[in-house]
């Protein structure tokens, strides 16, 4: 990925679709990267407007509002300790590349590890 995203102190983020899919990436066999929903997403837009959008910065608000969430739990927690906490409870992604590195966040379960199993409201899958 190119910067900041392939910097060790960041957490390299891209979009993946409502069926959990993400594109396909040259460097995610190199690179680890987490997905999160980023396409047609319900958005404000200008003129007191919604649209939907669709890119990895919509990806990225899902993640730091994951990442708000873990830190609302244990403020205590250091950056490699929430990286580390979201890479080992991601599942892998449905990517379009073998080999790739890309996990999809699930806050659940980030938020289950970090509450000793207490478990949170999940959605039904369709």
């Amino acid at each position: 990925p190119g910067f900041p995203a392939s910097q060790d102190s960041v957490i390299a983020v891209v979009s993946s679709d409502v069926h959990g899919s993400v594109p396909e990436l040259a460097w995610a066999e190199t690179a680890a990267a987490l997905a999160a929903p980023g396409q047609e997403i319900l958005t404000t837009a200008p003129g007191a407007r919604y649209r939907f959008l669709s890119g990895s910065s919509l990806s990225t608000a899902h993640v730091s509002g994951t990442v708000a969430l873990l830190l609302e739990r244990d403020p205590e927690l250091s950056p490699a300790d929430v990286s580390a906490l979201l890479r080992s409870t991601a599942h892998e992604a449905k990517a379009a590349r073998t080999g790739s590195r890309v996990r999809h966040v699930d806050a659940c379960a980030a938020i289950r590890r970090l509450s000793g199993g207490e478990a949170c409201a999940e959605v039904p899958a369709e």
